[in-house]
């Protein structure tokens, strides 16, 4: 256990980093082999196209209007549907370029938590693996 009062030394940094650089040269090496065909990404992409470019936010092709199923972009889809047309407009409306958008916002999600951690001054184990949360 240190004694100097600082929560991360500078082996943890080189560690966090190294390990960062690791997954970002993972990602871009292999993005599109190994990823799956998920079904909702055409589904989504086209509600998401659909609502931002023709308006539209009800299914289409099926013509389902209701609540409680995949039926286009209703209440807080349509926020992530203006998010996503925004950035999608701009670089390129691409299945590649959505799993990039998604990365982007889980990496931020990941590094706000850890902010969160520290804030709430939790001990260095927990910031380096907040998998002890539970």
């Amino acid at each position: 256990m240190r004694t100097t009062g600082k929560l991360l030394s500078k082996s943890d940094y080189w560690i966090i980093g190294a390990f960062s650089i690791a997954i970002v040269l993972t990602y871009f090496l292999l993005h599109d082999i190994y990823r799956p065909n998920n079904y909702d990404d055409p589904g989504f992409l086209s509600f998401v196209y659909n609502y931002f470019n023709r308006g539209i936010a009800h299914d289409v092709v099926f013509g389902s209007t209701h609540q409680d199923g995949y039926s286009g972009l209703v209440l807080f889809g349509k926020t992530c549907g203006y998010l996503y047309g925004s950035v999608l407009s701009l670089v390129g409306w691409t299945r590649s370029n959505s799993h990039l958008i998604s990365i982007v916002l889980v990496s931020l999600s990941a590094f706000l938590w850890y902010r969160i951690i520290f804030e709430l001054k939790f001990s260095p184990e927990i910031l380096r693996d907040p998998g002890l949360l539970d």
